[in-house]
């Protein structure tokens, strides 16, 4: 299944302890460490899986990696966890954020091509062929940058192009071959961007 890559967002009764338990006190909360930062990730997740917001087979999955990061000039922890049974190969890692003190920020699949066109209001004009397989070779070079898909992808070329309808909505489907794979359910890759362009997923399946 194919969706859009979005926040997550998780219910206020997850984070909203930690954020009352503060009110009156003075001093700031005390940092955590990254053992409690990889529970409390791990809490996230198993929350999003009850709330059937992802996949069920997160729930088995450890924390990959954790890492303090700034972003936008402020420290978080940012877990990472890994789950190559998810088909779409954009969304086989969720990234977790967390204040140094443990409070939750959000949850992430980490985008191919990070959408420029955010923030606009008016309508996103639709693109034609040409454009459509420029930005679909844009998201297979990032997912062999990102180490997602084998090297080999980056020299192929275009396949096909061709608008389908999924769900009552037209989008962009660009297939490219790669007979040097040695599984043959993945010598064909399916870049899927909706009808104005905007990146929604790439897999093997083409559904």
């Amino acid at each position: 299944m194919k969706t859009l890559a979005i926040t997550l967002l998780l219910p206020v009764w997850l984070f909203s302890t930690s954020v009352m338990a503060g009110a009156g006190h003075s001093h700031a909360p005390d940092p955590i460490n990254q053992q409690i930062a990889e529970k409390k990730a791990a809490q996230i997740i198993a929350s999003l899986v009850k709330e059937e917001k992802i996949d069920k087979s997160w729930l088995s999955r450890q924390a990959n990696s954790t890492e303090k990061k700034v972003v936008n000039g402020n420290p978080e922890w940012v877990v990472l966890f890994s789950n190559e049974a998810m088909t779409d190969l954009d969304k086989q890692q969720l990234y977790v954020s967390l204040t140094t003190e443990g409070e939750y920020i959000s949850v992430n699949y980490l985008p191919a091509i990070p959408s420029t066109e955010h923030g606009h209001s008016h309508a996103q004009m639709p693109i034609d062929q040409q454009i459509a397989e420029k930005k679909a070779a844009q998201i297979i070079a990032s997912l062999v940058e990102r180490e997602k898909i084998d090297k080999s992808w980056s020299s192929k070329q275009v396949n096909s192009v061709e608008k389908k309808a999924f769900n009552d909505n037209l989008e962009w489907v660009v297939t490219f071959n790669n007979e040097t794979i040695a599984d043959l359910d993945k010598q064909k890759l399916y870049v899927f961007l909706t009808i104005n362009g905007e990146y929604i997923a790439a897999n093997y399946t083409g559904k």
